[in-house]
């Protein structure tokens, strides 16, 4: 099972291809003991001007799993676990009116594009 590590902070010049020897040193282990990892989220911390620096969270997969046991007092670490999404089955019946999606934001959008690409007509309604 993939662990998870949050607040991995890294300065913003180092490559990332060394995220793989802060990763290993954040868990006190060997970087060979680490099969893989991929990037769940990458933030700039521009707090104080002169010390940029990313911020990571990683799912990390191990080698060794009792490795984990090990790691059980750390609170940036925790267990990983996907989540998938289960695309909804579209209806049978037909509607008497097309869906209305409210906004025209990120989310309106996607909401239309997912309504449209599912053959649904959707009305999208902006305020302003």
């Amino acid at each position: 099972m993939p662990i998870r590590i949050h607040n991995l902070r890294r300065p913003v010049e180092e490559p990332e291809e060394l995220l793989t020897t802060a990763i290993a040193r954040k868990l006190h282990l060997p970087p060979q003991e680490i099969a893989g990892y991929r990037i769940l989220r990458k933030s700039l911390d521009a707090r104080s001007r002169f010390d940029l620096r990313f911020v990571y969270s990683v799912a990390v997969d191990l080698n060794d799993p009792a490795a984990r046991s090990r790691m059980a007092d750390d609170r940036d670490i925790d267990d990983f676990q996907t989540e998938s999404f289960d695309d909804p089955t579209p209806g049978t019946q037909q509607l008497s009116h097309p869906p209305v999606v409210v906004g025209s934001g990120p989310a309106g959008l996607l909401a239309g594009y997912y309504l449209a690409l599912k053959g649904y007509r959707p009305l999208i309604i902006e305020r302003g």
